[in-house]
């Protein structure tokens, strides 16, 4: 679990999302265009270009309320935000928000 949502407490974890990120933290917003098991093919926004997301069930899933959800709530055409983290030279998907279900 991210120990900024301990510090702020369970049911204000969500609010977190409004915080700036910083310069090790990418959050990037699409569309599902089709989804099979663990990978996610999303469409970004603004952009507009077709990207895979690899979604591992241990990392945090969380719904439009902020509470943990199940990879199969992610349906085609739902509404992600992916926030990836920098850890080295690689981005490594931390959390995937379900910003509007399918």
């Amino acid at each position: 679990m991210n120990a900024c949502a301990n510090v702020a407490g369970w049911p204000f974890a969500g609010l977190l999302v409004l915080l700036p990120p910083g310069d090790h933290v990418a959050r990037r917003r699409g569309t599902v265009a089709e989804i099979d098991r663990r990978r996610v093919q999303v469409v970004l926004d603004p952009a507009g270009e077709a990207a895979t997301v690899e979604i591992d069930v241990a990392r945090g899933l969380y719904g439009v309320d902020g509470y943990p959800i199940t990879p199969d709530a992610i349906r085609p055409g739902a509404r992600i935000e992916v926030v990836q983290e920098q850890r080295g030279a690689d981005w490594v998907i931390v959390e995937v928000h379900l910003l509007s279900p399918a």
